[in-house]
């Protein structure tokens, strides 16, 4: 199957008839050009920044140039929720679903879908219920 498919449910036939990113230069320069305009967020962003290194024309130079800012919303959750410090390591505390579901972004009965935009929105949703938590919104 494809690599990882267990996890973001996208198969073969998914792809089919899809233009492969490393050959989409269209694109790649859209996104690159995005990038370099505007931060951007992820939960455990190092994980995008290595994908991006390797499969984005252009990108590692801009980021060694300072030209790209990335906000990782796994380090806010390990730097501001109290929670989850309190929590054993081996339960995951900082995992974009443990984290929404103290938050109550998600519901104990859901699960994260690791489908792109689905993650972004409980990403967001969860830093904006953790900093208005703190008072810090």
């Amino acid at each position: 199957g494809v690599p990882l498919s267990d996890i973001h449910q996208i198969t073969w036939p998914d792809l089919e008839g899809k233009t492969p990113f490393r050959e989409d230069r269209r694109a790649q320069k859209a996104l690159l050009k995005a990038f370099k305009r505007v931060p951007y967020m992820a939960h455990n962003a190092a994980f995008e920044d290595s994908w991006l290194m390797l499969h984005l024309d252009g990108y590692a130079e801009a980021r060694k140039a300072n030209k790209i800012v990335i906000i990782d919303s796994r380090d806010i959750c390990r730097r501001i929720d109290v929670d989850g410090r309190s929590l054993p390591r081996e339960s995951f505390p900082n995992t974009l679903e443990n984290w929404a579901r103290r938050r109550g972004t998600l519901r104990p009965d859901e699960k994260e879908r690791h489908l792109g935009l689905d993650d972004v929105f409980l990403m967001l949703r969860t830093v904006q219920a953790e900093l208005k938590l703190r008072n810090m919104l």
